[in-house]
């Protein structure tokens, strides 16, 4: 009897460490399983990528959402690095962008260059350098256009008949010296520029489809 006994508890035992093997590779099955798969990462260059413009109101309405094409920052040759042609350039903070002739890094080797917050425009033909810092590049086919909050226009540069409409608005400084220009182009150059002046407190100005107008340390409220 008691060998009965014997074998039965030596059985018992050796079905609960089983038991417990069989347990422990559940466990680590699941806990694989909950890896990100690193295969489906994807991007289509260095400085390039593909991204998503994100709206709230699209995705509550379940619509597609729209894609476009970055440049990030970063130094590009066009023709070579990116296309010739206009571009618009996007920034969280004050970015800097600079197009030039060559690479030779002298400062006669400068088409254009500026200093800029939230947006801007920038036109550039095969052969030049672009440099951009702090923002990225959107081909200007592809770009979204501005949406103002309550009818308030942020400071930045606008295509007119695209980003605001053509017409008379009134200026409004944000308490410093303020800057406003309207360039027949966004070539970014002296002889793109329409008119351009320093002000204070309010100016008016009347803008026309087909100009790009530049607004810096003031706004546009309707």
């Amino acid at each position: 009897m008691k060998k009965i006994l014997k074998w039965i508890g030596i059985v018992f035992v050796a079905l609960i460490i089983i038991g417990s093997i069989a347990g422990g590779n559940n466990d680590k099955n699941t806990e694989q399983t909950k890896q990100p798969d690193a295969t489906q990462e994807t991007s289509s260059s260095e400085n390039t990528e593909k991204v998503t413009q994100e709206n709230p109101k699209e995705k509550e309405e379940t619509e597609p959402e729209e894609k476009f094409t970055k440049y990030k920052s970063g130094n590009y040759k066009v023709g070579t690095d990116l296309p010739a042609g206009e571009y618009k350039l996007f920034t969280k903070t004050m970015a800097y962008y600079e197009v030039t002739k060559d690479s030779s890094g002298n400062f006669d080797s400068i088409i254009c260059n500026d200093n800029f917050s939230n947006f801007s425009y920038i036109k550039v033909e095969d052969g030049q350098y672009l440099k951009l810092q702090s923002c990225f590049a959107v081909p200007a086919a592809e770009a979204p256009a501005y949406e103002p909050t309550n009818g308030k226009y942020m400071p930045g540069k606008y295509k007119v008949g695209f980003d605001i409409p053509a017409g008379e608005y009134k200026v409004v400084s944000d308490g410093t010296m303020a800057y406003i220009e309207v360039s027949s182009n966004c070539l970014g150059t002296m002889d793109s520029i329409i008119s351009n002046d320093n002000f204070e407190n309010s100016k008016y100005i009347t803008i026309n489809d087909g100009n790009y107008f530049k607004m810096q340390g003031c706004y546009i409220d309707q």
